[in-house]
């Protein structure tokens, strides 16, 4: 009906998250292709077809972005808190594989 929600303001809907899966992949298939263009060191495939790396990145973004989307309420009710203190065991290193490790501290508590 007319005064219902369309789902792309649901940005936990399956069919939102695969547009935001659609815009990076787009994004490092143009990465990809200038990387290659500019003899860039790093291998994230090509602007046709990204590599296991370029795969990754766009996993990467996607992770950060709900991430902070899953923060929000959080954020709110704790000022001392940013989208830094998230969950941070889904990011993975491209290259090592290694999991991200939360911080020990809140990030604006974190002495320098």
């Amino acid at each position: 009906t007319a005064g219902d929600k369309h789902w792309t303001s649901d940005r936990f809907d399956h069919r939102s998250r695969a547009l935001a899966i659609d815009s990076f992949a787009l994004d490092f298939r143009l990465l990809a292709r200038d990387a290659l263009d500019s003899g860039y060191p790093v291998d994230i495939g090509t602007y046709e077809h990204l590599s296991d790396k370029g795969e990754a990145l766009v996993l990467a973004g996607i992770v950060i972005k709900y991430a902070r989307y899953k923060m929000e309420d959080i954020l709110q009710d704790d000022p001392l808190r940013t989208f830094r203190d998230c969950e941070p065991s889904e990011c993975v290193s491209i290259f090592t594989g290694t999991r991200a490790v939360p911080l020990k501290y809140n990030w604006l508590e974190l002495g320098s």
